[in-house]
């Protein structure tokens, strides 16, 4: 759950309870030795989960485990409640949480990759533009070749369109497919699709 090191000493520079300490902000953790001014400055951030409102899931966010993606100089972390799948592959680390914000998430190596809430901006607008081009153009019965894909999204966008004949699906891992397939079927359902 929480880092309950970080909680306590949280609580105790704002005398609060440590039921009041909702979240802390990225990278916060390795600056517990902010002073207490800094602190106060900073207090309307992570305390006070009675007038707090996050996408009404505020006491999800109390009690959920947090997952982060990290690079040099960023650091992006989403709550999650359970880990509905945790696996070593041939070729990369493969997790799926559900979150009560984002919804099931996949992360391949702990950076993440697609979340069922935003997934369809991204497939969306990675297929769309590209065939209504070919569309334009006077093109039928495309095969298209869909180069990693393991979630099935990009696929599931292609077979929107009468005129996608074979749809071919070059993923590496196989593990990415089933692990989708598995527990985020809203995107990995386009599988089950003859054309791909």
């Amino acid at each position: 759950m929480r880092s309950n090191k970080c909680v306590e000493v949280l609580a105790e520079k704002f005398k609060c309870s440590n039921e009041k300490v909702i979240f802390v902000p990225r990278g916060f953790v390795s600056n517990l030795h902010m002073t207490n001014e800094e602190l106060e400055k900073n207090r309307e951030l992570f305390i006070d989960a009675k007038t707090r409102n996050i996408d009404n899931n505020k006491d999800k966010l109390i009690t959920s485990s947090w997952i982060y993606e990290e690079g040099n100089f960023s650091r992006f972390g989403i709550p999650y409640d359970k880990m509905l799948h945790h696996k070593q592959s041939e070729f990369q680390d493969v997790k799926i949480v559900d979150s009560p914000t984002m919804g099931k998430t996949l992360l391949l190596d702990n950076v993440f990759m697609i979340c069922e809430k935003t997934e369809a901006n991204y497939h969306e607008m990675m297929v769309h533009p590209a065939v209504q081009i070919l569309l334009e153009k006077g093109k039928k019965n495309l095969k298209v070749l869909i180069i990693g894909g393991g979630d099935g999204g990009a696929a599931r966008e292609l077979l929107r369109y009468p005129q996608v004949d074979k749809i071919k699906v070059a993923e590496l891992d196989g593990e990415v497919i089933e692990s989708c397939r598995r527990h985020i079927p809203q995107t990995a359902a386009a599988f089950d699709d003859p054309k791909v």
